[in-house]
């Protein structure tokens, strides 16, 4: 392949490869999707003869395939630390405060104050 002179064949040159990528990839999930039931044939064997289970292989149980959610907070709310001069209730905890915790804070009070004594 000779290089390109101009902008316009550069321009053609890089369609052409671009048809020719795409064309590979369309091939190319062609080849894996007949493949595919070859290879479930195979694992299917494979977990068969070892007896693994889904629990092994850390894979939902779920009717739809989707994979049990984690939770990365505690699953026990925070005791409140703190109530509001409507009742409000905060634990103190991270993220975002509330609107009548910043509300407090911008006009100068301690949230110490409205702390929750045992």
């Amino acid at each position: 392949m000779t290089m390109p002179s101009n902008l316009v064949e550069l321009n053609a040159a890089i369609k052409e490869q671009e048809d020719a990528l795409a064309a590979l990839r369309h091939k190319a999930q062609e080849i894996k999707t007949a493949e595919k039931s070859g290879v479930i044939d195979a694992m299917r064997s494979k977990i068969a003869e070892y007896g693994i289970t889904a629990a092994d292989l850390k894979l939902s149980t779920r009717a739809n395939g989707a994979a049990p959610r984690v939770s990365r907070q505690s699953s026990e709310k925070a005791s409140p630390k703190y109530r509001g001069p409507e009742g409000q209730l905060w634990s103190g905890g991270r993220g975002r405060k509330p609107h009548w915790v910043t509300s407090l804070l911008a006009a100068g009070q301690s949230i110490e104050q409205y702390a929750i004594k045992d």
